[in-house]
């Protein structure tokens, strides 16, 4: 009788152990669809910040073009006001 009463009280430990072990099966669906949905989220949140990251690369070469640009007219006026030797070519360079 206690053989079998302590069978009894295992396989009812089973039992729970294996209720609670198909309750998560259930549940596998939906973590999985809500995990796939963040995935998708995340995925498009990757493509939007690479695009704005390629948008601020561009952006950055333009104004490096720019800055060569600048840089070299400075330059140029730079040799140009080093070249002159009156009072009349400087008013004339400052009027370019």
């Amino acid at each position: 009788m206690q053989e079998q009463l302590s069978r009894l009280i295992n396989l009812q430990a089973f039992d729970k152990h294996l209720m609670e072990i198909m309750n998560e099966k259930r549940q596998c669906p939906a973590r999985l669809k809500a995990l796939d949905e963040k995935l998708i989220e995340i995925s498009t949140e990757v493509k939007i910040s690479e695009l704005e990251l390629e948008a601020l690369k561009k952006e950055h070469r333009n104004i490096d073009q720019e800055i060569t640009t600048v840089d070299s007219k400075i330059q140029k006026s730079n040799n140009k006001l080093s070249q002159i030797k009156s009072n009349k070519e400087y008013q004339a360079a400052l009027k370019e």
